[in-house]
């Protein structure tokens, strides 16, 4: 079989010479077979990022504790139902009981880069704000958290494909907070809108969620910390899809 040889003016790595002698073919020392660049040079190249993939990393409730059937009736899971019809898929990778400190150390997820949409949800609680009442100590935990989940942020963006959306989960409620506490979580909330890294940030502190004490709304919890069906589902509920996944659909919501 006659195979057309061109003559190529780049340097052809050194495992296609070895693929050329293994096939047996006598090549000039500047010419290859003409089909054969494209075996050779896309071999190690990477599958492109997909925009329809989503990422929920953070701790309990990120996972729908709380809920009788997290995997069904946690907030993530009513969000992944909602856009699922849309061509979006949604991963759960939270874990109960971190914090901070622990999203800050832990090597983050290998294929980081091939989701469109990473969204990072972590607890106030988890902080141990319900257990601070002086002003001082209400200080401390609120710069931790938001020096912590900073560091967290710009992490992730590193790791990140450059056109992917960071999404972050706002402050929410607990039974044991008091007006000290809320007024922290206002303005944790508003520090993390400023951050360059983040491209939207989600509001768990809208009426439909909080009491207007910093507390979830009766009969909307299954302990101080987590919520229940109706909980999750008022989470759901302060969503803006379009926020949350961007321009990558054109009328969600």
């Amino acid at each position: 079989l006659y195979l057309p040889r061109i003559r190529l003016y780049f340097s052809v790595p050194l495992h296609c010479y070895a693929a050329l002698f293994c096939l047996k073919l006598k090549v000039a020392p500047c010419t290859l077979p003409l089909h054969l660049p494209m075996m050779c040079g896309t071999m190690d190249s990477k599958a492109p990022p997909s925009t329809t993939r989503v990422l929920v990393l953070g701790s309990s409730v990120s996972t729908g504790c709380g809920a009788d059937n997290p995997e069904q009736d946690g907030w993530f899971a009513l969000m992944r139902d909602a856009v699922h019809p849309l061509g979006f898929k949604v991963e759960c990778r939270g874990l109960g009981g971190t914090n901070v400190v622990y999203w800050g150390q832990e090597p983050l997820p290998d294929d980081l880069d091939s989701f469109g949409v990473v969204m990072m949800c972590l607890s106030l609680g988890n902080e141990g704000l319900a257990g601070a009442h002086k002003p001082a100590h209400l200080s401390e935990v609120e710069q931790h958290y938001l020096d912590g989940l900073h560091y967290i942020a710009k992490r992730l963006r590193q790791k990140m494909s450059p056109n992917a959306r960071l999404v972050l989960g706002g402050p929410y409620p607990n039974n044991d907070y008091k007006e000290a506490h809320l007024e922290v979580l206002l303005r944790v909330h508003n520090s993390m809108c400023g951050w360059d890294e983040v491209d939207h940030v989600i509001d768990f502190l809208q009426p439909c969620l909080n009491d207007g004490k910093g507390n979830w709304h009766a009969g909307a919890s299954t302990d101080p910390g987590h919520p229940n069906n109706t909980g999750h589902q008022q989470m759901f509920a302060c969503l803006s899809l379009q926020d949350v996944l961007g321009q990558s659909v054109d009328s969600v919501n």
